[in-house]
C-alpha cells in the first residue's frame, strides 16, 4: 500500500499519497503512486456546484467517475450535491484501494461501488450489462478523445443525461500541432490569435458530432478555458428526428486570414473563399468545431451562486461568460491591435461601448480578459480602435 496522507477537499476527508505538493509540477503528478492534482480543484469545486443547478434536469443522478484515481470528485458529488449512486473507476490497482479507502472515510460504501478497468472498455461492459447511469465524468491527464465514444454508447439509450469532459492536451488543440488534431478530433487547429477558443469548439464539435452517430442531440450550458485546462457540460437528449438539422446548424468552420486577421464562419454547403474578402491573402479553414452557443445563461448564473471556490479568477471567467457573445467563435486580443497600429493600449470597456454605438454586438471574452468578442471584421475593429 502506499503511503498516505488524511487532508481535506470541499466537504469530504480523504486520503491522498504522500508527496510535497507545493513544489511537485503539473508533469510530477504523473510519478505519484496513485494520481491527486491539488491545483484541479476549482475544476471539481465547478462540477459540484454545476450538478446542484442540473440534477433537475436528468433526475435521481447515477454518475460515473470513469477516471477517478482517488475518487474525491465522486465522493464530493455524493456528499456535497448530494448524489445518491455514485461510481467509480481506474485501471491503477493501487488507486482502488484508495479509493475504497475513502469511501469507507465517507460513509458511502452502501451507495458506491468501484471499478479496476480499462476507461475506455468500462462503459461497453457496463451497457452490456445493462447498468445505466445518466452522468459521466472524464477527467484525463491529456486528451478525453478515447473516451468519449465509449462513454456517449453507455448514456444513448437514456432519455437526457449529461456528460462532464475536461481536456489538458492544449497544445494539440491550441494550433501547435495541427496534423495530430486532426488524427485525434478530425479538426484542423492552427495558431492563430485567438487559437483557445478555436480549441475549445474543436473539443465541443468532435463532442457533438459522436452524440450525434448515437441519435443524441448535444447541447452545452457550459464549456470555458481555465488555467490549464479545457473543461465543457453537455447535455444530451434522445432525438433522432432533428439531430441533424441541430448538427448542420451548429457544426462548421472558421476561415481565417494569416495575413490582415479577417474571418469568418462558413458551413458545408456554401461557396468556399480561396482567398481572404480584405487582402487577397490565402485563407485557412479552421474545424469542423462548434459554432454555436456554449452557455445556457440560466445556468451559468446559477451556478455561479451556488459554486463555493477559493479560486477568484474561475468566478470572474464565469461571471464574463454569463455575459459573453456566444455567437461569435473568436476574439479580439486588443493589446495586439494596438500593437499592430502603434497606438496606446485599447481600453476593452470603450471599445466594446463604440461598437455598440455603431450596431455590432460586443463583449468580453472569458478565456482572453484583454479581448473583445464581436462579430465585426478587423478593418472595423481597428478603425474604431483609432477612435477610442
Amino acid at each position: 500500500m502506499v503511503e498516505l496522507l488524511l487532508s481535506s477537499e470541499g466537504k469530504v476527508k480523504l486520503y491522498i499519497p504522500k508527496a510535497d505538493y507545493k513544489r511537485l509540477m503539473s508533469g510530477e503528478l504523473m510519478n505519484l503512486p496513485v494520481f491527486y492534482n491539488p491545483q484541479m480543484e476549482s475544476n471539481r469545486d465547478l462540477t459540484i456546484a454545476f450538478l446542484k443547478v442540473t440534477s433537475r434536469i436528468i433526475g435521481k443522478v447515477c454518475m460515473l467517475d470513469l477516471l477517478a484515481a482517488t475518487g474525491v470528485r465522486g465522493i464530493r458529488a455524493a456528499i456535497e450535491v448530494p448524489v445518491p449512486v455514485v461510481l467509480f473507476n481506474d485501471l491503477n490497482a493501487e488507486a482502488c484501494k484508495v479509493i475504497r479507502l475513502n469511501i469507507a472515510l465517507n460513509g458511502i460504501s452502501g451507495t458506491s461501488a468501484v471499478f479496476n478497468m480499462d476507461a475506455s472498455t468500462l462503459p461497453y461492459y457496463l451497457y452490456k450489462l445493462k447498468t445505466r447511469v445518466n452522468y459521466i465524468d472524464i477527467d484525463p491527464f491529456g486528451s478525453p478523445a478515447p473516451f468519449v465514444e465509449p462513454s456517449i454508447k453507455l448514456l444513448s439509450e437514456l432519455k437526457r443525461s449529461i456528460l462532464g469532459v475536461t481536456a489538458t492536451d492544449l497544445t494539440v488543440l491550441f494550433g501547435r500541432y495541427p496534423e495530430k488534431c486532426y488524427r485525434i478530433y478530425g479538426a484542423w487547429s492552427h495558431q492563430v490569435e485567438y487559437s483557445k477558443e478555436v480549441g475549445l469548439r474543436i473539443l465541443l464539435g468532435y463532442i457533438a458530432r459522436i452524440a450525434a452517430s448515437h441519435g443524441l442531440k448535444a447541447e452545452v450550458p457550459i464549456a470555458l478555458y481555465h488555467k490549464h485546462y479545457l473543461r465543457a457540460f453537455i447535455i444530451l437528449t434522445k432525438s433522432t428526428k432533428d439531430t441533424v438539422k441541430w448538427l448542420i446548424e451548429n457544426i462548421g468552420y472558421i476561415l481565417h486570414c494569416p495575413k490582415c486577421g479577417w474571418r469568418n464562419i462558413w458551413k458545408p454547403g456554401e461557396s468556399l473563399l480561396a482567398r481572404c474578402e480584405e487582402c487577397g491573402a490565402r485563407i485557412i479553414k479552421l474545424g469542423p468545431m462548434w459554432v454555436g452557443r456554449y452557455k445556457d445563461l440560466d445556468i451559468v448564473r446559477r451556478t455561479i451562486i451556488n459554486i463555493r471556490t477559493k479560486d477568484k479568477v474561475l468566478l470572474k471567467r464565469l461571471e464574463i461568460l454569463s455575459n459573453e457573445d456566444g455567437d461569435v467563435p473568436w476574439f479580439y486580443n486588443l493589446d495586439k491591435v494596438s500593437k499592430k497600429l502603434g497606438i496606446a493600449s485599447i481600453r476593452v470597456n470603450k471599445l466594446i461601448s463604440s461598437l455598440r454605438v455603431h450596431g455590432y454586438s460586443a463583449s468580453r471574452s472569458h478565456i482572453s480578459f484583454k479581448s473583445v468578442k464581436t462579430p465585426a471584421s478587423m478593418k472595423v475593429v481597428e478603425s474604431l480602435a483609432k477612435l477610442v
